[in-house]
């Protein structure tokens, strides 16, 4: 993947590590680079079985650079959570 800069609209995919035939809901979530909360972030369901989830990114998600720290949360019908393994995603500041 090449550099990613602040403002900038892309597809992001997270491969969850788990099954989704049985969840409900997927969302991103995660810490912004100053160690707040990030406004989570409702994903799309590309593949139940692979438990691969896409987001796409608006201009206006990823407005700081540096490292963000990401992960998926999983609902399961029933209501069973999950949550994936973080990852960090490092947005640079636009025109660097």
């Amino acid at each position: 993947m090449g550099k990613v800069y602040t403002n900038q609209e892309f597809t992001l995919y997270v491969h969850t590590g788990t099954d989704l035939t049985n969840c409900s809901t997927v969302q991103i979530q995660g810490t912004e680079p100053d160690g707040s909360s990030m406004t989570n972030r409702s994903g799309d369901i590309v593949d139940r079985t692979k438990g691969l989830v896409s987001l796409t990114v608006l201009d206006t998600y990823f407005t700081t650079s540096g490292v963000w720290v990401l992960w998926a949360h999983v609902n399961y019908t029933g209501g069973d959570e999950a949550w994936g393994e973080p990852f960090f995603l490092y947005i640079h500041e636009s025109g660097s």
